[in-house]
């Protein structure tokens, strides 16, 4: 995560936003309204947010990517997202890791989450209004993922690519 400070001074994600999101839902940033989701928003000069974060939080490590997920089918066809160590949220909110904002049959909130940890990636179910199909099988807890997987959260299909060994030595 890269902690930016906007000049408004607006703490955000710089690895998620080229620019403020907040001064974008404001419109403080100047941009047209119809610009409102940034997706014609300019680099706009910041500063990197001086935050004392102790190494207890861990905060200071960065985390390697993965894995990917490719939308196939959906509104948002054609996008990837980068899974990094970890837990990575699935959702249609804007501050999930992997951001389907444009899929209106996605829960806003943490539809997924697929975690990797010890070597595995493994899919976890946490709408349960909503439905999660892994390879055309309707899951209600949690199932580990294998490489081309396909995910299928409401309308929205993704692909699952794992890293494979790129990080073994």
């Amino acid at each position: 995560m890269q902690l930016t400070k906007c000049e408004s001074g607006h703490i955000y994600n710089a690895e998620k936003f080229r620019s403020c999101p907040h001064c974008s839902k404001l419109n403080l940033a100047g941009q047209e309204p119809s610009d409102t989701f940034g997706r014609n928003q300019s680099d706009v000069e910041t500063a990197l947010a001086e935050l004392a974060i102790g190494a207890e939080v861990g905060a200071s490590i960065k985390k390697r990517a993965v894995g990917m997920l490719v939308v196939t089918e959906g509104e948002m066809t054609g996008a990837g997202f980068l899974l990094k160590e970890g837990s990575n949220s699935i959702g249609r909110s804007s501050n999930m890791d992997v951001a389907l904002t444009a899929e209106p049959t996605v829960s806003r909130k943490q539809h997924a989450i697929i975690e990797y940890t010890d070597d595995r990636y493994v899919l976890k179910h946490m709408d349960w209004t909503k439905q999660v199909i892994l390879n055309d099988e309707l899951i209600d807890g949690t199932k580990e993922l294998s490489d081309r997987d396909v995910i299928r959260l409401g309308e929205c299909s993704l692909t699952f690519i794992e890293a494979g060994s790129i990080w073994k030595k």
